[in-house]
C-alpha cells in the first residue's frame, strides 16, 4: 500500500511538473506576440547595414564558414521574418509564423526597408503550420534587446561552455568518485569530438539550429553531470521532462531529439557502471519520461493551434509528418548516398579529418575488443546501452526516409554523439583499473 501511495506521489509530482513546463512555454509564445516590432525592425537594419545580414540566401545546403552570418544565412532570415510578427492576429503571431515563397533574405530587406508596397510583400506570405519553432518566440524577446550579432556570438559561447562542462564532467567523475581513468581520456575526447567532429563552425550556426545546440548539447552536460553530483533517480526524471518539453518547443526533427535519446543511452550506460542497479528498466523509464514529455508539449502547441488559429492543424501536420517518413520521394540507398556526401559536414567542412578521425576511432574499438575481450562480458547491460548508442542513428536515418535524405548537412550531426558513445566504450575497455575488474 506504501510503495503504491508512493508511487502515486511521484507520478503526481512529474504531471506537474509537466504543466508548470509546457504553461511556462506558452506564456512565453504569448509575452513575444506582444512585443513591439519596431526594435526588432530596428536590429534588422542593422545587421543589414553592417553585412552581418546579406540580401541573398547565402549559404543555402552548401558548406561556407563565415562568422557573422553562419552557413544557412536563409533560416536567420526566415526565423526573423516569424518573429516580426506580421499578422493583424495576436493568436497567429504566438502559435503560427509567417513563411515567404520569395528569398527570405531579399523580402526581409525589403520589408525593413520599405523598398516594396507591403501589401504586395505580404501576397507572398502564407503561414506556416506545420511546427512550433521555439526560436522565433526566443528570438522575437532577444533580438529586440540586444544586436543580431551578439546573440549569434551568445549562442555559439554558451553552446562551448556546454561542451566544455560535458568532458569536465566526465574528468571528475573518473578521479574524484569512481576511479575509472577510461572516463577522464574518454571526457577529453568527447569535448574534442564536439568541438570538431560535430563542428566548433556550426554552434550558432543560425537562430534556429544554435538555440537546438543549447537544448542538445545541454542535455547531455546535464546528465554527466548528473552522474558526477549522485543525482537520484527522480531528479534524472525531472530533467527529462523538462528537456523534453524544450526539445518539442525548439523544433521537433532538426536532431534534438535523437540527440537526447542518444544522451539518454549513453548517461545510463556510464551510470550502469557505477551503479548496478541502473538496469535497462530505469533507462526505459527515462527514455519514455523524455518521449512523453516530447510528444505531450508538442501535442499540446497543436491543440492550442486547432482551437485558437486554425482547426485543420492536425490534417496539416499528419501530411507533413507522412511525408517525412515515406520513401516515396527518396529511397534508402539515397539517404545514405547523401550522408556520405555530406559527411564533410562533419570535422566543419575538412573531409580528410573527419576520415582520419572515423579510422582511428574504428581501429581503437577493434584494438580494444581484441585485447579486453573477456570484459565485454562483465557489464552486458552498459554495453548493450553503449551499442544502442551507437547504431541509433542508423534506426533515425532508415525511419524518417525523405527527411534525412532532404536535410543531410544538418541530420548528420546527432552521429557525433554516437561516436563519443564508441569512444567512451572503448576507453572503458582499455583503462578500466583492474582492481575494479576482478571486483
Amino acid at each position: 500500500m506504501k510503495t503504491l501511495k508512493t508511487k502515486f506521489t511521484s507520478i503526481h509530482s512529474y504531471i506537474l511538473w509537466f504543466f508548470v513546463c509546457i504553461t511556462f512555454l506558452i506564456l512565453l509564445n504569448i509575452i513575444s506576440a506582444f512585443i513591439p516590432r519596431e526594435p526588432l525592425v530596428k536590429r534588422v537594419k542593422q545587421a543589414f547595414a553592417k553585412s552581418h545580414l546579406l540580401k541573398s540566401d547565402v549559404g543555402g545546403n552548401t558548406y561556407g564558414l563565415d562568422a557573422w552570418r553562419g552557413n544557412h544565412q536563409y533560416q536567420d532570415c526566415l526565423v526573423l521574418m516569424q518573429a516580426l510578427h506580421l499578422s493583424d492576429d495576436w493568436k497567429e503571431n504566438a502559435f503560427l509564423g509567417p513563411k515567404s515563397g520569395e528569398a527570405k533574405c531579399q523580402w526581409l530587406y525589403d520589408y525593413v526597408f520599405e523598398q516594396q508596397d507591403e501589401e504586395e510583400l505580404m501576397s507572398t506570405v502564407h503561414m506556416y503550420w506545420q511546427y512550433n519553432h521555439g526560436t522565433v518566440a526566443v528570438t522575437s524577446i532577444f533580438c529586440s534587446v540586444i544586436p543580431l550579432e551578439l546573440y549569434r556570438a551568445l549562442l555559439k559561447f554558451i553552446t562551448i561552455l556546454l561542451t566544455a562542462l560535458s568532458g569536465i564532467a566526465l574528468i571528475l567523475v573518473s578521479d574524484k568518485k569512481f576511479k575509472r581513468s577510461g572516463l577522464a581520456i574518454a571526457g577529453m575526447g568527447a569535448v574534442i569530438m564536439l568541438l570538431t567532429l560535430h563542428g566548433f563552425d556550426f554552434f550558432g550556426q543560425n537562430l534556429s539550429h544554435g538555440l537546438g545546440d543549447w537544448i542538445s548539447i545541454g542535455f547531455f552536460a546535464i546528465l554527466m553531470w548528473s552522474i558526477h553530483w549522485g543525482l537520484s533517480y527522480k531528479k534524472n526524471v525531472i530533467l527529462c521532462i523538462i528537456f523534453g518539453s524544450l526539445s518539442a518547443y525548439i523544433e521537433y526533427l532538426i536532431g534534438i531529439l535523437p540527440f537526447c535519446i542518444i544522451s539518454i543511452l549513453i548517461f545510463g550506460a556510464i551510470k550502469n557502471r557505477i551503479d548496478s542497479t541502473y538496469n535497462f528498466s530505469k533507462v526505459f523509464r527515462l527514455l519514455f519520461t523524455y518521449g512523453i514529455s516530447f510528444a505531450g508539449t508538442f501535442v499540446v502547441f497543436l491543440l492550442v493551434k486547432y482551437f485558437l488559429v486554425n482547426d485543420s492543424i492536425f490534417k496539416v501536420f499528419y501530411e507533413t509528418f507522412t511525408y517525412r517518413i515515406n520513401g516515396e520521394t527518396y529511397s534508402i540507398g539515397d539517404v545514405y548516398t547523401g550522408l556520405i556526401d555530406y559527411l564533410y559536414f562533419l570535422g566543419s567542412g575538412n573531409k580528410k579529418f573527419v576520415y582520419l578521425s572515423l579510422i582511428f576511432i574504428g581501429l581503437s574499438l577493434v584494438s580494444a575488443i581484441i585485447i579486453r575481450f573477456k570484459q565485454i562480458l562483465l557489464y552486458k547491460t552498459s554495453n548493450y546501452l553503449f551499442l544502442a548508442a551507437a547504431i541509433f542513428p542508423f534506426f533515425w536515418y532508415t525511419t524518417f526516409i525523405n527527411h534525412t535524405a532532404g536535410h543531410p548537412w544538418f541530420m548528420l550531426r546527432f552521429s557525433t554523439l554516437s561516436l563519443i558513445s564508441i569512444f567512451i566504450f572503448t576507453c572503458l575497455l582499455l583503462f578500466e583499473p583492474k582492481k575494479i575488474l576482478k571486483n
